[in-house]
């Protein structure tokens, strides 16, 4: 459920931040 998304959430998180293209 919620945990999941968070999960997601997360992992695209940590893409964005290893390289902010957005």
């Amino acid at each position: 459920p919620q945990s999941g998304r968070i999960s997601a959430l997360a992992g695209r998180r940590a893409a964005y931040e290893r390289v902010p293209d957005n």
